[in-house]
């Protein structure tokens, strides 16, 4: 077994790391979305761009799910009025 360095970060911890970056953008960009007034002025194209993104946060939030211990955030997978 190899002794890990003193700064190397905990096994898992990037992937924890990660995930949160990922949540917090994730729950960014879904408050961008249902933003009624912000949505009037948008085209579609925005929007389905937004929404697409989105959906790829999600499925990379997924994938990271079972690579590590912690718990995975929620993540609401509709967003009102879409499409």
């Amino acid at each position: 077994m190899t002794a890990r360095h003193p700064n190397q970060p905990a096994p898992g911890s990037e992937i924890i790391e990660t995930r949160r970056l990922l949540a917090d953008a994730a729950g960014k960009l879904r408050a961008v979305l249902q933003d009624e007034a912000l949505a009037e002025g948008t085209p579609i194209e925005t929007t389905t761009a937004m929404e697409l993104a989105l959906e790829a946060i999600e499925t990379a939030l997924g994938k990271l799910t079972g690579l590590d211990s912690a718990p995975r955030p929620a993540i609401q997978t509709a967003v009102s009025g879409s499409f």
